[in-house]
């Protein structure tokens, strides 16, 4: 997963640009949501918000065909780009910056830190390099099985939430509240300390009181991670190896419908 773990890296770092601009020019909300990205697997580009102007609504968008930002207005049509290869972030940064009256956006506060820090990679402050076309590759499938499967869980759930992409931890997921008792997060995260691979997760709050985990569902492909700062199921993606897609969905769907149901009869 070596190569993969640097492609999640690296479009996180890519993408605090868009989570800049939504911070920017989206009306703000509490939770920081309004920063939020999308993976778009059909037109093979990451999405920020849609950012109201005087001459229409445009979107900021990193296409991973030429790891190009984009400025698209709502027909599509590209106003502004900037190429991302063999700049560093900065100045990347800086000549977005200089092109945004074209699209109508004044450039004031659009470089402003984030409200967050990300981790400092070891090519952070380097020219950015192409992602390597394998890795990527894997990067898009897993990210649209996480899009696919929040969708899934929001249908079995009749629940209305959105399915993005947090500019913070840059997991793709989904939170909602359920029969008004519990909310639930479930996504796919970046590799972390925790699981020591990327993994998905399966995580409880309930609206009163705390939960007992007791007779937890269990399984050889997920484990629960009852820590000090966080409570839930998780399933590294190793879990896929050498798997067919048609048994990674089995594995899959598996692990979303029991640990959710656990949480849902606790409540």
């Amino acid at each position: 997963m070596k190569d993969y773990n640097k492609a999640d890296q690296q479009l996180h770092l890519l993408c605090q640009i868009i989570g800049k601009a939504n911070r920017r020019y989206v009306p703000e909300k509490a939770d920081e949501s309004h920063t939020n990205l999308y993976f778009d697997s059909w037109g093979n580009k990451i999405l920020g918000r849609w950012i109201q102007t005087e001459s229409g609504n445009v979107i900021v968008a990193l296409d991973l065909k030429t790891f190009t930002f984009e400025v698209l207005s709502s027909s599509r049509n590209k106003i502004l780009t900037v190429s991302t290869i063999g700049k560093t972030i900065e100045e990347i940064e800086r000549e977005f910056e200089t092109l945004l009256p074209k699209a109508g956006l004044d450039p004031a506060g659009f470089r402003a830190p984030m409200p967050h820090a990300i981790p400092e990679y070891s090519f952070s402050n380097l020219p950015q390099e192409a992602i390597d076309p394998k890795a990527l590759d894997q990067w898009k499938y897993f990210r649209e099985l996480a899009n696919r499967s929040c969708n899934q869980l929001l249908g079995y759930a009749q629940a209305e939430s959105e399915v993005r992409v947090w500019p913070e931890h840059f997991d793709t997921g989904v939170y909602f509240e359920y029969d008004g008792k519990i909310g639930i997060g479930f996504g796919l995260a970046m590799e972390d300390s925790m699981a020591g691979a990327p993994y998905f997760y399966m995580a409880g709050y309930p609206k009163t009181g705390s939960l007992v985990f007791e007779n937890l569902p269990k399984s050889p492909s997920w484990k629960w991670e009852l820590g000090e700062h966080w409570k839930g199921a998780i399933m590294p993606v190793t879990m896929f190896e050498l798997k067919s897609d048609t048994q990674i969905d089995k594995i899959l769907s598996d692990y979303i419908l029991q640990t959710f149901d656990w949480y849902i009869r606790q409540a």
